[in-house]
């Protein structure tokens, strides 16, 4: 790692990987941009950290950077980005189809990861990249949610047993091969390592938050952080 930080390509991706750039940093973005550096190895590795969108979004805040970058690197780092735009207006809109659903059936699911941090963590929801949805609903509701997206055109992962994904993890992956999207249904932080984690108190400290004008069901910002360290 200390040699990649010294590659302007790493530099580069390292200082531009920040929601909040200030000017100073904008600058050292500048320098860095007129240097010799392979614009190849940016683009890939910022789609192999999955950043590209959050990238492309801070070099168009550099004064000359779209004239300076290869018109064809540019381009495919606008393409990504405007499929990551289209992507995650298809995967929200689809997590509030769904958690509506549930809403009528009494159960209030918790979006996890991507789908929070896009509006929590980020100035625009256009800079996190998302692959797949991810709900977490109580132990007692499994069998109820996994009925009602059925319902919704999801089918169970088949190539492993229900009876071992209880068991040993503490998720089940749904996909919907109409609308080829991806929902991973949680109900712990963690599979038993050996004992469970118990969540009683986290549901307890859930609150409402405001979320592109929805209500939407959340953790407490001390149970985001624990979910994630968990799953490091």
């Amino acid at each position: 790692m200390r040699y990649l930080s010294t590659l302007p390509e790493y530099k580069l991706i390292f200082l531009l990987a920040q929601t909040n750039l200030t000017p100073a940093q904008l600058q050292d973005a500048q320098v860095l941009i007129n240097s010799t550096l392979s614009w190849e190895i940016f683009f890939k590795e910022s789609c192999f950290l999955g950043i590209s969108p959050l990238l492309y979004y801070n070099l168009n805040r550099i004064p000359e950077a779209s004239k300076i970058i290869p018109p064809e690197i540019y381009s495919r780092f606008k393409v990504n980005y405007n499929f990551n735009i289209a992507q995650n207006l298809r995967l929200w809109t689809e997590f509030l189809y769904i958690k509506n659903q549930f809403n009528n059936t009494g159960i209030n699911p918790i979006p996890l990861k991507g789908l929070v941090f896009m509006h929590n963590l980020y100035a625009k929801f256009d800079q996190r990249q998302l692959i797949d949805i991810d709900i977490l609903i109580k132990e007692t509701e499994i069998s109820s949610c996994i009925d009602k997206l059925i319902q919704l055109g999801y089918e169970k992962e088949k190539s492993v047993s229900w009876q071992y994904r209880e068991k040993y993890h503490c998720h089940l992956p749904l996909f919907n091969p109409r609308k080829k999207i991806i929902l991973e249904l949680h109900w712990a932080f963690a599979p038993p390592r050996p004992e469970k984690v118990d969540l009683t108190e986290v549901w307890q400290r859930t609150r409402i938050q405001e979320m592109d004008n929805q209500p939407v069901l959340s953790l407490s910002l001390e149970d985001t952080l624990l979910s994630l360290c968990l799953n490091i």
